[in-house]
């Protein structure tokens, strides 16, 4: 699990930076409580190595997200993410 903003920025800068990635977003759910939001959304990620067009990654991952108002701004407190299903190549994603 990776905790803290600059943590988590900086794994991903580096295990992704080698690879072309699409995210795509469907079925969000947005529920408000005052200051708190939760937001549940299912997101489709393909993963392809910059070097090596033929191998691929694709997954569908659920992720569910809780939000805080902090003045006029949300601020993401937590997100958890819940793979559904994945197809291809998983080395693709070997250095995360």
């Amino acid at each position: 699990m990776l905790q803290g903003r600059e943590t988590v920025v900086e794994a991903l800068s580096t295990s992704l930076s080698g690879l072309d990635t699409t995210h795509s977003f469907s079925n969000p759910r947005v529920v408000v409580d005052g200051d708190t939001a939760r937001v549940d959304v299912l997101v489709e990620a393909q993963h392809v190595p910059c070097v090596d067009a033929v191998r691929q990654y694709l997954m569908k991952n659920r992720y569910d997200v809780l939000l805080a108002r902090r003045d006029a701004e949300w601020e993401i407190e937590r997100v958890a993410v819940d793979n559904v299903w994945r197809t291809g190549a998983p080395t693709v994603l070997g250095g995360i």
